[in-house]
């Protein structure tokens, strides 16, 4: 288990515990701002397709415009499936050398967390559950902050372009 590492040490997917890189304070904190970021986009993406309805104060074209899809179906389905492949090639399964090398050219498209080595910046492994658990909830927070700046921003703009 992952809390049976020494300090400084971090556990590795297959168990193991590697000694914690250099920088890993500074790349969780880049995870951190990368998250805040995509919060921002988010947010922008949704601006922009409530914008494109010209204004208008019709509930059926917000709706159609915010059900309106960017990319074509197919393309969420194929990368989770690809997600899900890549979690066959972590099973203990025994599979060919061959099977194994090309499973594991899927875990491309899976977050793996523990190349972050959080370990090596939060405390102690209850410290990084509690973390995983809290992250969804903090991905929300920060959308609610950047929608009300950008709510905020937009009566500002407004009120100056009424002045």
């Amino acid at each position: 288990l992952c809390k049976d590492c020494r300090a400084r040490f971090f556990a590795d997917a297959d168990g193991g515990c590697r000694p914690c890189p250099s920088g890993s304070s500074g790349l969780f904190a880049v995870f951190v701002l990368i998250v805040i970021g995509l919060s921002f986009v988010s947010v922008a993406v949704v601006v922009l397709s409530l914008s494109k309805t010209g204004g208008e104060k019709s509930t059926a074209a917000t709706t159609t415009t915010l059900r309106s899809r960017r990319l074509p179906p197919s393309v969420p389905l194929v990368i989770t499936a690809f997600q899900i492949v890549g979690l066959l090639s972590v099973a203990n399964m025994s599979w060919p050398s061959g099977a194994q090398r090309a499973l594991n050219a899927f875990t491309f498209f899976s977050l793996d967390v523990n190349l972050l080595a959080s370990e090596c910046t939060l405390p102690s492994f209850g410290a990084k559950y509690a973390a995983s658990l809290v992250a969804p909830l903090g991905f929300v927070l920060a959308l609610v902050l950047v929608t009300a700046t950008f709510a905020v921003a937009q009566r500002c703009v407004g009120a100056l372009a009424g002045l």
